[in-house]
């Protein structure tokens, strides 16, 4: 029930164990156990190093948000985080390596093909009369070098910069960037 009243929201097993006052192991095995029956999905913060992506913290989103909209604890409609989910979701259907990164900014998503970065996905849900997007969520393409950029410079120029939005469609040019904006339902039906 926790876990999913905070889809989308970082964690780790030693939050979780302060959380919960039990031991790591316990938290471990009912975290594992989750995982396989595919309840929720676990999405590690992206490294260049496999270490240091299973060490940090991570988020969860589940496999289905009407069940997640059933058993979870909440008092607001969480509109923003069930659109992240959906958004994951449907990443799942198509691409076996997912993660989020949080050096200059947090993008939501970075979908990983073969041995280089092909998306940065940011979600941004709000109110569809808003159409001033927030600096807070253009952040993550206009701060300093992300650690995929410094690692491995030859490759970004490959990578499709993406904010889904409610309604707004449009290119954004944020200093050498392109970003796309995309209605979440043009995302989903595959533009």
């Amino acid at each position: 029930m926790y876990l999913m009243t905070n889809i989308g929201r970082l964690t780790s097993i030693s939050n979780l164990k302060k959380t919960f006052d039990v031991s790591q192991d316990k938290i471990e095995n009912y975290a594992s156990a989750l995982l396989e029956t595919y309840l929720v999905h676990r999405v590690p913060k992206f490294s260049w190093s496999l270490k240091r992506s299973l060490r940090e913290r991570f988020k969860i989103y589940a496999v289905d948000t009407g069940l997640r909209n059933r058993v979870a604890f909440s008092f607001s409609e969480d509109s923003g985080w069930l659109v992240e989910n959906v958004v994951l979701n449907h990443l799942q259907r198509q691409f076996e390596e997912i993660y989020f990164e949080s050096t200059s900014g947090e993008i939501d998503f970075v979908v990983k093909e073969g041995v280089g970065l092909t998306q940065r996905i940011q979600v941004w849900y709000a109110d569809p009369a808003d159409t001033d997007i927030p600096e807070r969520e253009l952040r993550c393409w206009t701060g300093s070098k992300t650690s995929h950029e410094e690692a491995r410079p030859s490759r970004t120029d490959r990578i499709r910069n993406i904010l889904i939005t409610n309604d707004l469609e449009k290119e954004l040019a944020l200093g050498e960037t392109k970003v796309e904006c995309l209605p979440v339902i043009l995302f989903l039906l595959g533009k």
